[in-house]
């Protein structure tokens, strides 16, 4: 009987389940890294805002010359991160969603061809729709860790960063 890679997985890294997670995304890394990369890139907008805000308010109350300049430039500079706010967002959901799909299918096809190797008296057992209900529910238990993960770990350990 052949091993899946799903099983291989599991087999090599049993005792630490985050090692599993992570290798269930083999051969999805650059995809990860790729939009961690514009995931950090679509929120300079967040980062910049502050400092055009606090230049447009020194421009308008300072009475030199040159404000109207400077409020210009802060308002075409907060443009443009916000119009490339969205095109990265684009590709970093893009690219992780792909991944995590990915990932999703690789483990319904994996526990699909287990359940085939199955003996024929538990498949008897066994009512087929409670067992497909809960291949579903864990899978999307898998995708939801992930997004949990990978995402919302990114966010805060920017955050961290930036702050």
């Amino acid at each position: 009987m052949e091993e899946t890679f799903v099983q291989q997985i599991y087999n090599k890294n049993q005792k630490n389940s985050f090692k599993v997670l992570v290798g269930l995304y083999k051969g999805n890394y650059l995809r990860i890294f790729y939009s961690a990369v514009l995931f950090i890139i679509k929120h300079i907008p967040a980062w910049v805002m502050p400092i055009a805000i606090a230049n447009v308010i020194n421009a308008a109350t300072i009475q030199a010359g040159g404000g109207i300049r400077t409020i210009y430039f802060n308002a075409i500079i907060m443009v443009i991160l916000v119009l490339q706010n969205i095109v990265t967002n684009y590709y970093h959901t893009k690219l992780h969603s792909y991944a995590i799909r990915s990932v999703e299918s690789g483990l319904r096809a994996s526990l699909i061809k287990k359940l085939q190797e199955l003996s024929i008296p538990y498949q008897k057992e066994m009512q087929s729709g409670r067992l497909q209900s809960k291949i579903m529910r864990d899978v999307e238990a898998v995708q939801t860790l992930s997004s949990q993960v990978f995402v919302s770990s990114l966010n805060i350990f920017v955050n961290l960063i930036v702050a």
